[in-house]
Parts: C-alpha cells; sequence; structure tokens
C-alpha cells in the first residue's frame, strides 16, 4: 500500500516541518509584501526626484536674479504659466538648456563673485544622472532592496560602472535629506544677499 497521502485536509505548519517541508506565507501574503515593497521603493526615488527638481528650480532662481533677469519675461512676452507646449518663449534662466551641472556650477561662481561663503555639493549631479539614465536590478533574494546602476558609453567592448547602489530606504530617506538640505543652504544664502526671489 503506498505512504503517499491523499487527503484534501490542509496540513498544519507542525505537520509540514515534520515532513521536511518549509512552511510559507500564503501567496496573497507574499503579494502583498512585494506591492508593499514597491510602493516604498517608488516614495523614495519620487521623494528624490521632487526635491532634485526644487533644488534646479531654486538654482536657476538665483541665477537670473543675479544676472538680473529676475526670472521675468521680456517685455511684450507670456508669463511661462500660461503658455503651452508648442509655443516658443525667450530663453533665460529658467527656461536655457542649461545641465544641473551648469546650473550649479553658475551658481556657485555668483556666490563667491557676490562674497557668500555657501557652495552647493555639485557632486548632487550624480545621483541626478544615476536616476535619469541609470537601470534599476533585483537581487536574486526578494526580501533584499533593489540596486541603481549607471554605465558608461562603451569602450572595445566594455562598459565602466559608474554608479551602483543598493536602494534602501535608510538610503533613499538620506538622499532626500540631503537635497532638502542643499535646497534650504541655497535658499538662506539668497537671503543674506538680499534677493527677492525667496522672501
Amino acid at each position: 500500500m503506498s505512504n503517499i497521502r491523499c487527503s484534501s485536509r490542509k496540513r498544519s505548519s507542525e505537520e509540514e516541518k515534520e515532513e521536511g517541508f518549509t512552511p510559507r506565507a500564503p501567496r496573497a501574503q507574499r503579494a502583498q509584501r512585494v506591492v508593499v515593497q514597491m510602493i516604498d521603493h517608488s516614495k523614495g526615488i519620487g521623494n528624490i526626484v521632487v526635491n532634485l527638481q526644487a533644488l534646479e528650480l531654486v538654482a536657476r532662481r538665483i541665477v537670473s536674479e543675479l544676472e538680473g533677469t529676475n526670472g521675468s519675461p521680456p517685455p511684450g512676452a507670456r508669463p511661462l504659466s500660461e503658455v503651452c507646449a508648442g509655443d516658443s518663449v525667450p530663453e533665460t534662466a529658467l527656461t536655457n538648456f542649461d545641465t544641473l551641472g551648469e546650473v550649479l556650477k553658475k551658481c556657485n561662481k555668483l556666490f563667491e563673485k557676490n562674497g557668500d561663503p555657501y557652495r552647493v555639493d555639485t557632486a548632487l549631479v550624480r545621483l541626478r544622472d544615476a536616476i535619469a539614465h541609470g537601470r534599476v536590478m533585483a537581487k536574486d533574494n526578494p526580501n533584499a532592496p533593489n540596486r541603481l546602476y549607471k554605465f558608461s558609453r562603451p569602450k572595445e567592448g566594455m562598459v565602466k560602472v559608474e554608479f551602483a547602489q543598493e536602494l534602501s530606504e535608510e538610503w533613499l530617506q538620506s538622499m532626500v535629506e540631503r537635497l532638502f538640505n542643499e535646497t534650504t543652504g541655497l535658499m538662506e544664502a539668497a537671503k543674506r544677499m538680499g534677493l527677492t526671489c525667496f522672501p
């Protein structure tokens, strides 16, 4: 007679342990855990993106005022709040094609020229580029945080790893705080110099 069980009764976790099985969480519970991890990851990356955008906008407004335009459109031009996709607008510190790195360098040079000691950390450009052009890959362990990579252009069939970071909750939060502090530093410097872009 066969010793294989054909009972439809659900085995208890104790019975599974006795038979050499490793009890697993119900499928719905495992799926819910994955969804929660994805939401946390999305929130963390989203917070970094929003803070990067805030950093760039604040820097552009400072550059605009220190260069004498104050972000205002030239006479006769419509304000940016009224334009639509396909419209043409004058080139200003708010609308030009400068990269984040170029904007931050301009900002630091203008701070130095105007005697303010604050210097924004241009190393944050690496973070921005990694998020914009990098690739997020999961580890074999589904419970481990994803990793963010950025690779160089190929040379002789090889690429250099320019950025590699585990996207842990702690790291994501630390980047949000770092960006917030840099943006706050920019605004405080603007106030010390008497700029009107941040009352």
